[in-house]
């Protein structure tokens, strides 16, 4: 990353300094944004244990830094670039690991950094062309646009903005505002039975090129 942050893990009675960002009822980090360092407190689990506080941090620090994450899997499909963004445990990675299976290039593993260029969002390389807010049902199949509100409103929904910082919420809605002007944004419905994700993956390019 061009933030070049460092990280430091330390005891709940070491002196922190910098701006605590905090989970409701405690601190996670601490943030240093002019030495761009970073706290975290020192749990058990060893190094599983601190992965996991990267990438729960890392988002919401780069927030702080007008840097624009997504909570998302991302694919190619030749002349088309898919993000799809949901919860975890919504199914994003297995739809997009069968995608990739079946031919598609990955782009993003749950974190999808991106930048905007001439009014285009460049993920890593690959301009994005759809987004696409993932949820899975007891059978449907369905690709519904989305109009700017409705995208905005699951953008924050999904979005890392820390609460008691009040910039990174104003950045990431600015984001989110151009985001949703120049990207196609859709709902995506899957059904909730994986026997059928070959049906989906069969399905799911041509719909995308058509939408």
């Amino acid at each position: 990353s061009d933030l070049h942050l460092t990280a430091e893990w330390v005891t709940a009675s070491h002196e922190t300094h910098g701006i605590p960002l905090a989970a409701p009822g405690e601190v996670y980090l601490w943030l240093d944004r002019d030495a761009h360092h970073v706290r975290l407190p020192r749990l058990e689990g060893g190094t599983a244990m601190r992965s996991w506080q990267l990438r729960q941090a890392a988002p919401v620090v780069a927030a702080c830094f007008d840097r624009l994450t997504l909570h998302a899997r991302g694919v190619a499909l030749d002349d088309v670039a898919v993000a799809f963004v949901a919860e975890s445990d919504a199914g994003k990675s297995t739809l997009a690991w069968e995608l990739v299976k079946a031919g598609a290039d990955p782009l993003a593993d749950d974190l999808l950094p991106v930048r905007f260029a001439a009014d285009i969002v460049v993920p890593p390389e690959t301009p994005l062309t759809h987004v696409c807010f993932l949820q899975r049902a007891s059978s449907a199949m369905t690709l519904a646009p989305l109009d700017a509100a409705a995208a905005m409103q699951r953008h924050l929904a999904n979005g890392f903005g820390e609460p008691g910082e009040a910039s990174a919420w104003a950045f990431q809605f600015d984001a989110y505002h151009h985001l949703t002007g120049g990207v196609a944004h859709f709902g995506l419905t899957i059904p909730d039975d994986r026997s059928r994700l070959d049906d989906v993956v069969a399905w799911l390019p041509d719909a995308l090129r058509a939408a």
